[in-house]
């Protein structure tokens, strides 16, 4: 069976799980990507040389329209397409339509919220189109020029058979990243504390408590707000840091947050590739916190036995079991994520617990084998319907 996957651009953390795909008996993969914009080009594939391609058949194309010419070339049995395009995706759906190629279309499935009343507020841009039911044109062609979804967790999959009434056939395949390394580096960190230890040192947080964030310091990712939590927690626990990892245009503002409201350890770092770096900082954290925008770094923390205090907001919020591997509170609510977090720093047994069952849930349910079969199932499935 050949596959192409359509992404308009291909980060790093996509690697192994292409290569997964691309590994398995029967498929023939081929990963098309451009990128015709400047910002975002340090985590973009820019030379397929430069990383550790091996097994994956990257096509970078150019031209006008660079998927739907790429379709025409190769001539795939299955499309996989993530971005989509009002005026590319007519051209690919016109065509498929009558080559009799099936598409399956992956997404978040449009649930960066855990309340469907909100999901719903997004997906509608106003109140005429909710009373209506009406779609803009990309969005029509999103919902039904299509064989089916992929989509990266129940909550999304009931959202869009319960809730939008969409009469496809809907896939889960829980988006992940590469557990497997991570467990490997975990086993390195637990043999080498050392390594834990050399930071702290040079951070001088030897017994402190540490809270850990990740991610784009961009107007989305609200480090405001993690910062007025931050000084929340501050007052009860003044034997707390808070680590922010990443860079962006926010980043001078943030420093400026910190001297105003005279904020004692607060470390930024520069944005980390290197996942063994990665894997010290977030095995060092008690607790991994997320105000802007739940992203696969939640999940990355939890395969380190972290457990998740976030704000309701991102497509991996699903993935925290609240009391269980975590909390999930009000979108903007400082004071409620304020409280959760001094709740586990001054209840050990609770937080380790929480960390427990936040590995738990990886290494059984949200693994990048599970996202890797969901997506095989996917794709035979509808291949099979078309032949």
């Amino acid at each position: 069976m050949k596959v192409i996957i359509l992404q308009k651009k291909i980060t790093t953390y996509r690697e192994p799980f292409f290569s997964r795909i691309s590994r398995h008996y029967g498929i023939d993969l081929v990963v098309t990507y451009y990128d015709l914009e400047t910002k975002d080009k340090e985590q973009s594939f820019r030379q397929n040389e430069k990383f550790n391609f091996k097994t994956i058949n990257l096509s970078r194309s150019t031209k006008r329209h660079p998927l739907f010419s790429t379709i025409k070339n190769i001539k795939p049995d299955v499309i996989i397409s993530g971005d989509y395009n009002f005026i590319e995706d007519l051209y690919i759906a016109v065509y498929c339509k009558f080559k009799m190629i099936p598409i399956l279309r992956w997404t978040g499935g449009f649930v960066p919220t855990t309340s469907v009343k909100k999901n719903l507020n997004i997906f509608y841009k106003n109140r005429a189109q909710r009373i209506l039911k009406s779609y803009h044109p990309a969005k029509f062609l999103l919902l039904h020029c299509n064989s089916g979804f992929i989509v990266y967790s129940e909550f999304a999959k009931s959202f869009m058979a319960n809730t939008l009434k969409i009469n496809k056939k809907i896939f889960v395949a829980p988006n992940s990243p590469d557990t497997d390394e991570i467990s490997e580096i975990k086993s390195q960190i637990e043999k080498d504390p050392a390594m834990l230890n050399d930071i702290k040192e040079k951070l001088v947080i030897n017994g402190y408590k540490t809270l850990l964030s990740i991610g784009r310091l961009n107007k989305a990712r609200r480090i405001d707000l993690l910062l007025e939590v931050f000084k929340l927690v501050q007052v009860n626990n003044p034997q707390t840091c808070l680590i922010i990892i990443g860079e962006g245009e926010c980043l001078v503002s943030a420093h400026k947050s910190v001297e105003e409201k005279k904020l004692d350890k607060v470390f930024f770092t520069r944005a980390i590739y290197d996942e063994k770096e990665l894997g010290i900082y977030y095995s060092l954290c008690d607790i991994y916190l997320t105000t802007g925008g739940a992203s696969l770094t939640v999940k990355s923390a939890m395969a380190y036995g972290k457990p998740i205090v976030s704000m309701d907001n991102g497509l991996e919020i699903h993935a925290i079991k609240n009391g269980v591997n975590g909390y999930v509170v009000e979108y903007g609510n400082v004071k409620e994520m304020a409280d959760r977090i001094i709740y586990l720093l001054e209840n050990d047994k609770e937080r380790e617990l929480m960390g427990v069952n936040a590995y738990d849930t990886i290494k059984d349910e949200l693994n990048i084998s599970k996202m890797t079969d969901g997506f095989i199932n996917a794709l035979y499935s509808v291949y099979q319907r078309h032949n």
